[in-house]
């Protein structure tokens, strides 16, 4: 039995937000549990239903449609695989009236056959939460592993130089003061992957990420942006995105609290300058939690 890391989505532009759930399960196991790089595996989102290697544990902090190949139809998962629930979400529902929670749990799609094998099911936000308690599956509320990620060394040390935009709609710009404005970078979390080998792209969200825990201060209106980063230490405000389609974003329930949330509804509330807050008790829970699941499926399936 080795340990499973998921370092690739199938998609040909990449969110490094996808990406940032899988540094800090990595971060889990090498820093936390102390597993040999050698015990780790790396597969790819395909090889989530195809994969054929010695059987592993799999960490799984992610929107579950990923296991469902093809996308939305039954779920295909290779039997090599042992599932770990960390932070899983149905936030995929959301998205107006294609894909109904009702739809994608027909008994006959092999969901919920999947989440009894494998719970207990952490789950990110307790819309998910609340669906698996109705189906009578255990479950519990484990919020985002990405607030794991450690603080980087002197991390209350601010310079203002460098602010970071991160996928912000236009209209929250003319509420931001000049000053920070005028020390801003502008930037995307989604970039094409080009060439990249799979290795090379999971490399290049890790570098990106490494480029966010030094900032002074971040804006976005990523969810994976400003979670990971402020558990680094960096001073982040969540700007909720006005998209029409764009319904309740049910992961907001267990946004770190510790995160300035805002939008333009509210825009002479908003704090321009925060400060970095600690929280080091949650990240400990959370961390210990996480880590004690993982062994205790590693124990469960050596059997």
């Amino acid at each position: 039995m080795k340990y499973g890391l998921l370092i690739e989505f199938g998609a040909k532009c990449s969110n490094f937000g996808d990406y940032v759930q899988s540094i800090a399960i990595e971060y889990l196991y090498t820093k936390i549990m102390k597993i040999p790089q050698e015990e780790i595996v790396h597969i790819t989102a395909s090889e989530l239903s195809t994969y054929e290697g010695e059987a592993l544990i799999l960490p799984y902090s992610y929107v579950m449609h990923l296991l469902v190949f093809p996308e939305y139809k039954k779920v295909k998962l290779s039997p090599n695989i042992n599932l770990v629930f960390l932070g899983g979400s149905f936030s995929f529902t959301q998205f107006g009236n294609q894909y109904p929670i009702d739809r994608v749990l027909d008994r006959n799609n092999g969901w919920i056959d999947m989440f009894r094998k494998f719970a207990p099911v952490g789950c990110r936000d307790a819309y998910t939460y609340s669906v698996l308690q109705k189906l009578s599956i255990p479950a519990y509320l484990g919020g985002c592993i990405t607030n794991i990620l450690p603080q980087r060394p002197n991390f209350q040390e601010r310079h203002k130089k460098k602010i970071l935009l991160v996928d912000l709609t236009t209209d929250i710009f003319p509420y931001i003061p000049s000053e920070i404005l005028e020390n801003a970078t502008v930037m995307t979390q989604y970039e094409e992957n080009g060439k990249l080998t799979v290795e090379e792209n999971y490399q290049r969200a890790k570098e990106r990420y490494l480029f966010y825990s030094d900032a002074d201060l971040i804006i976005s209106s990523r969810y994976h942006m400003v979670t990971p980063c402020n558990a680094m230490g960096v001073p982040c405000i969540f700007v909720n995105r006005n998209i029409n389609y764009y319904q309740r974003d049910i992961r907001l329930d267990t946004l770190n609290p510790t995160i300035q949330f805002c939008s333009t509804d509210h825009a002479e509330e908003i704090n321009w300058h925060p400060v970095p807050v600690q929280f080091d008790r949650l990240k400990e829970k959370v961390t210990e939690l996480a880590a004690k699941c993982v062994k205790d499926a590693f124990l469960r399936y050596s059997q």
